[in-house]
């Protein structure tokens, strides 16, 4: 009697022990699951986010779509009335200079690219006029004037090709770097026929006793 009562005993134990390891076996299983769901929806509103920061423009420049021709005249003309400057100090050895440099469109030097730079690009090209441009160079040094002119892309003429010399316009400079390190002021132009990939870097240098010179880049 006692023997059967033991034996019912332990199988009771054992249900309990199955029964329970079982419970928490589901238990597991629905946690897992209600996870996966968790990190798919997380997943799905992550790309979702990313989809619309696309459809708005943001992605890397790489995947950037490349501005057709008709939006890079429009942001050219745009240009057109603007007028912009560089106002520095700058140190060359034991000198202060001041350099002040205005850039602008020149209305009264119109320039005609001919179609057939753009002959690639659209069905149906025509010509494009456009305006060169200038800037307006005051250099000083301890309040003494050391260079003063107005820069044209006529001063690159020796040192760029005809077609630029035709169709280019003079692009906004900016100084170059390391010449902070020398006795001169390094300015980087580029030369280049407007809406189109064609062009070429140059440098206007000019030393501290105001004397200048134009070279390749």
């Amino acid at each position: 009697m006692k023997n059967n009562t033991l034996r019912k005993i332990i199988l009771i134990l054992i249900l309990l022990v199955f029964v329970r390891c079982e419970s928490r076996l589901k238990q597991e299983v629905k946690d897992t699951l209600s996870k996966k769901k968790s990190v798919s929806k997380t997943n799905q509103n992550e790309q979702k986010a990313i989809d619309a920061q696309m459809a708005l423009g943001d992605r890397p420049d790489n995947e950037q779509e490349s501005p057709s021709a008709m939006e890079e005249r429009q942001a050219l003309s745009k240009t057109y009335d603007q007028i912009k400057v560089i106002d520095t100090l700058l140190i060359r050895n034991n000198d202060t200079l001041k350099l002040h440099l205005k850039y602008y469109c020149l209305k009264n030097k119109s320039i005609t690219v001919p179609k057939t730079y753009f002959s690639g690009d659209e069905k149906e090209p025509k010509d494009f006029k456009t305006y060169d441009f200038a800037s307006s160079i005051l250099l000083t040094i301890h309040g003494n004037t050391v260079f003063d002119k107005v820069v044209k892309k006529s001063d690159f003429n020796a040192i760029i090709t005809e077609d630029l010399r035709k169709y280019g316009s003079l692009r906004m400079p900016y100084i170059a770097p390391g010449s902070e390190n020398t006795n001169q002021v390094i300015l980087h132009y580029s030369v280049s026929i407007p809406v189109t990939d064609i062009g070429e870097g140059v440098n206007l240098i000019i030393d501290k006793d105001g004397k200048s010179k134009t070279v390749k880049d």
